[in-house]
C-alpha cells in the first residue's frame, strides 16, 4: 500500500490523521507520527501487527465504498 493510497482511503471516510489514528487505537503522539509518517515518507515506514491489518481493512471498506457509489 502507498503512502498515497492511504491518504485517499482516510480522506474519503472524511477522517484526520489523529481520527485514524485514535480509530486504529493507535495512541498518543506515536499514533498519530505513525499515521503521518505513513502517508508521507514514500512508503519507507512500515506498520505492523494490528494496525497494519486495520489500515488494510480500512483501505478495502474504502474500495468497497467507492464501488457502491
Amino acid at each position: 500500500m502507498t503512502p498515497a493510497q492511504v491518504k485517499a482511503a482516510r480522506l474519503a471516510m472524511g477522517m484526520t490523521q489523529a481520527q485514524l489514528a485514535t480509530a486504529l487505537e493507535l495512541t498518543g503522539d506515536n499514533g498519530k507520527r505513525t499515521v503521518r509518517h505513513w502517508e508521507t515518507d514514500c512508503g519507507k515506514f512500515q506498520i505492523t501487527g494490528p494496525a497494519r491489518v486495520a489500515i488494510r481493512l480500512l483501505l478495502a471498506a474504502s474500495v468497497e465504498m467507492r464501488k457502491s457509489a
